[in-house]
């Protein structure tokens, strides 16, 4: 795997300064009148300063809207485009969604065509609306194979990175940034790309908080006033100081850029910071200061209540009103976040399944080639015997050519996608085993059958002790060994009819159809011993580990998987308070 860390150097530095003061220069053009003379330069300045600048952006895009009478065709989709890009940054994406559709079935020119495509896949990711996203990447790369165009190019190159970190695909998201990172051509794609190949190597633990390459990121982000790029990147950053027990240094990373934030008028941004303030000041018993930004961070974020961190938050207030003796308060936060958590495992299971219609879409298209193919091959017998038939016959063979050209063509592309849809549709990047989208969806249809055929069915979570001490001590690929030791011990104990998952971090997941709470335990404490006898070799130094095991059956919690999850979450918990190394059975009186 190549990857390529942008250098920020004397000369990016003059190239930067050369833009600022560029950008200075137009800083009065929000304040011209508007004419037919001046109207296309200042529609593509709205366009150049949306995310650095959003509130000189607004003033000029609605005066850009009262001139549309001076505009012609070409303008007035731009000028269109630039309104779906408001919707989207203000949280509106059905709006946004409608405008874009109805866009591109007037088929705008190229550039705009492509980049209403490239914005579709955007609001997708944020809306959680995966098949819609694959759909339009799939056309924004048949637009980009067909032009010559570098920014279309890397527009694709950039929305491909984004999508494969939205799914979770962290490695190949890192190749293609890097690859992509080569060629970019702006200063704007160098922020893109760098921070996704920074937010890559933090999701993989493959650089720590303290790497040169998050401050050469986030200075150049901040020096072209990309502040939601960098300020996004700090919120990943944050979250290791917080998990690796440094929560003053998180709160020291982020309070000198808050303000900033808080300028780009960017929900999604803004709320995400204010939680992962509220989370480093919880770690450090500031509880006051925690319940400010959790308030502030639920608040702004409300509309977007299923993302990952507007779910910890929920739970966060409903940690802090349990601790104050609000106990009306603390349930009704509670309630909040079991639904939401719900949602966020729905969603985490539709992307999954939109991943599945992928794959069989592809597989369905093959099958449509191979058609083709064989059709292609009767039809040229055909013409070899009726040769004196010419010229209909040569039409329908140069058409037969082309179509087994591009059937050809496609064969390859959609046998290489097959594969990785597939893979990423089910399987943990870093053990190989069912990730949690996949788990859902397995446990969902056992559990309904199993519920109809009257069988127990059990649920096993467990995860790492002292995990944390482990990356700290020998460092984060030991701690990614112990992770995949873990995954193979695991796997070699259980039955080919059992469900194993990795959910995230050092968290995994059982389901044991068939199974009642006594053989459940039984399988739990085979597990544990197991993984305490082992011991996981590195290159320079090895060491052993423990995990700590919770155990539901549907007896107790029901045929539904996400209870059944949180039941055995709460065990294992318990097994944590009361040494660690231990398997604890869920109780209802507990």
């Amino acid at each position: 795997m190549l990857v390529v860390i942008f250098t920020f150097t004397y000369a990016h530095a003059q190239e930067i300064s050369t833009e600022i003061n560029n950008a200075q220069d137009n800083e009065t053009e929000s304040s011209i009148d508007i004419t037919r003379d001046n109207v296309e330069q200042q529609l593509i300045y709205a366009n150049s300063i949306r995310t650095s600048s959003p509130q000189a952006h607004n003033a000029l895009l609605a005066k850009l809207i009262a001139s549309k009478s001076m505009m012609n065709q070409a303008q007035q989709h731009l000028l269109r485009l630039l309104i779906a890009y408001k919707h989207t940054y203000d949280g509106k994406y059905n709006e946004a969604i409608k405008a874009l559709e109805k866009l591109i079935a007037e088929k705008p020119k190229e550039h705009t065509l492509a980049r209403s495509h490239g914005l579709l896949v955007n609001v997708s990711l944020i809306n959680k609306n995966w098949l819609l996203g694959f759909k339009h990447l799939a056309i924004l790369k048949d637009i980009s194979s067909r032009t010559s165009n570098k920014e279309t190019l890397e527009r694709y190159t950039s929305l491909s990175v984004m999508f494969y970190r939205a799914i979770g695909q962290y490695e190949i998201a890192l190749d293609l940034a890097s690859e992509g990172l080569k060629h970019t051509i702006t200063l704007r794609d160098k922020c893109f790309l760098t921070s996704d190949i920074v937010n890559s190597l933090l999701a993989l633990n493959k650089i720590s908080t303290l790497d040169i390459a998050i401050q050469e990121v986030t200075s150049l982000c901040d020096s072209i006033k990309e502040h939601i790029v960098s300020g996004l990147v700090r919120t990943k950053v944050a979250n290791k100081y917080i998990e690796n027990g440094e929560a003053t240094e998180a709160i020291s990373f982020l309070l000198p850029y808050e303000q900033i934030v808080e300028q780009t008028l960017y929900p999604r941004l803004i709320s995400e910071y204010n939680y992962m303030l509220a989370k480093a000041y919880w770690s450090n018993k500031q509880y006051k200061k925690s319940e400010q930004f959790a308030r502030k961070a639920y608040q702004v974020g409300r509309d977007i209540i299923t993302s990952h961190p507007m779910v910890d938050t929920l739970k966060l207030l409903y940690q802090l009103e349990k601790l104050k003796g609000n106990s009306a308060s603390a349930l009704n936060y509670l309630e909040e976040y079991i639904k939401a958590d719900k949602a966020y495992l729905t969603e985490a299971t539709a992307k999954a399944q939109a991943i599945q219609i992928v794959t069989e879409k592809t597989a369905q298209k093959e099958a449509e080639i191979k058609r083709l193919n064989q059709q292609n091959i009767e039809l040229n017998t055909q013409k070899q015997l009726a040769r004196a038939k010419a010229e209909n016959s040569t039409l329908l063979v140069t058409l037969l050519v082309v179509i087994s050209i591009a059937a050809i063509s496609w064969v390859f592309f959609t046998l290489k996608s097959k594969k990785r849809l597939k893979a990423l549709a089910e399987k943990d990047a870093l053990t190989g085993i069912f990730n949690r989208g996949k788990l859902v969806i397995s446990a969902e249809e056992l559990l309904k059958y199993s519920l109809n055929t009257k069988q127990p069915v059990s649920c096993i979570m467990f995860d790492l002790d002292l995990f944390k001490s482990i990356n700290d001590q020998y460092g984060h690929l030991a701690g990614d060994k112990a992770l995949q030791q873990t995954a193979q011990i695991i796997s070699t104990i259980l039955r080919k009819a059992d469900i194993f998952a990795r959910l995230g971090g050092e968290e995994f997941c059982i389901i044991l159809p068939q199974c009642n709470s006594q053989a459940a335990m039984m399988i739990a404490e085979k597990c544990r011993d197991e993984i305490a006898q082992q011991i996981c070799q590195t290159d320079e130094q090895q060491f052993s580990f423990t995990a700590s095991f919770g155990v539901t059956t549907s007896y107790l919690s029901g045929y539904d998987i996400n209870r059944m999850i949180a039941d055995s979450d709460t065990a294992m918990y318990q097994s944590k308070e009361h040494g660690r190394n231990q398997v604890t059975l869920f109780s209802n009186e507990t």
